[in-house]
């Protein structure tokens, strides 16, 4: 963030705003990755009044870099127009040559290639100008956190290229002890 250090609970209910100074609406949430401490996703009420002939819903997840923005005493302003935002944002998932629809996977299960059940899909990330992956965002079940040692993590990030099979529940291609060397682990402060 150029212009000072936050914090997280700081953000809750700053307006936000694009380039061109258009409301896209305020921060509810933000997710900070354990690992790096690094705060990669603003969670925002869309407003839909200043974000119509988008495709934003009335949530959204804004992948961000602290490049990205700049923080004033009422404000985030990013460094991208409504435009550009919304061209990073994917209206489909991939998965074996078949095409499902982000809304159709959310609030599914996920189990591990042992059909152990790790959690569920709480969101997706989409590739963003920073050369990230596409990856689900995962709530962690609360044996799973016990048994790979993340009782403070609230979910995870999963590439979707380690989903095998969409069913009934999202199978994944790895078992939890190969994903959890990989995985983001991100805590959402509220």
């Amino acid at each position: 963030m150029k212009n000072m250090e936050i914090k997280p609970n700081e953000l809750r209910n700053r307006l936000v705003l694009d380039r061109d100074n258009r409301e896209i609406g305020r921060i509810t949430d933000v997710e900070q990755e354990l690992r790096t401490g690094r705060y990669s996703t603003l969670h925002v009420e869309v407003d839909p009044r200043h974000t119509q002939k988008t495709e934003f819903g009335r949530w959204h997840h804004l992948p961000l870099s602290t490049d990205d923005i700049d923080i004033d005493k009422d404000s985030v302003r990013l460094s991208q127009t409504i435009e550009e935002l919304n061209s990073q944002f994917c209206n489909k998932v991939t998965v074996n040559k078949k095409s499902f629809s982000p809304n159709d996977l959310v609030e599914m299960s996920v189990i591990d290639k042992d059909r152990n059940r790790i959690g569920t899909v709480k969101d997706f990330r989409t590739t963003t100008n920073h050369g990230e992956f596409p990856t689900l965002l995962i709530e962690l079940e609360p044996s799973v956190k016990k048994s790979q040692s993340l009782e403070k993590i609230d979910c995870v990030r999963v590439r979707t290229d380690h989903i095998e099979e969409v069913g009934a529940e999202v199978r994944l291609s790895k078992d939890v002890n190969e994903l959890n060397r990989e995985w983001n682990e991100i805590t959402v402060h509220k």
